[in-house]
């Protein structure tokens, strides 16, 4: 995602952004959106200087969609096991299935968390750029 920022402060190769980003707000409902004033840290590619204003890549949106999905397979495959217990578990005749099926879709949900979150890691994001003066 492209964005723009203005140039704060340099530290060696490396640039601080200031960046006025959109964030919504409220239930989601409409369009309600604020600004908010972030800070960030960019690969400064293109020889800015204080106080310009640069173009840069963002990894913001891929990082908000990496999370959530974590999320919502975690929490998917705790459903999944839920109630695949619960429909199962009392023709067993097993004791407190609520508890067993509830055991289970934690296990069901801590595994493929630890498994996505290791191949995040292995496969990081790339680093954020300046790439042009605006």
């Amino acid at each position: 995602m492209r964005e723009t920022g203005i140039v704060t402060e340099l530290n060696g190769n490396m640039a601080v952004l200031k960046v006025m980003r959109k964030v919504p707000t409220g239930c989601g409902c409409g369009n309600s959106v604020t600004i908010e004033e972030i800070r960030v840290e960019v690969k400064n590619n293109c020889a800015a200087k204080l106080g310009d204003q640069v173009a840069f890549g963002s990894t913001h949106d891929e990082s908000r969609f990496r999370h959530t999905a974590r999320a919502f397979v975690s929490v998917s495959a705790f459903l999944a096991g839920f109630i695949t217990g619960e429909a199962i578990f009392p023709r067993l005749g097993i004791s407190f299935p609520a508890l067993v099926s509830g055991a289970i879709g934690v296990t069901l949900a801590v595994i493929p968390f630890l498994i996505i979150t290791r191949h995040y890691k292995k496969n990081p994001l790339p680093a954020q750029a300046a790439y042009s003066i605006v």
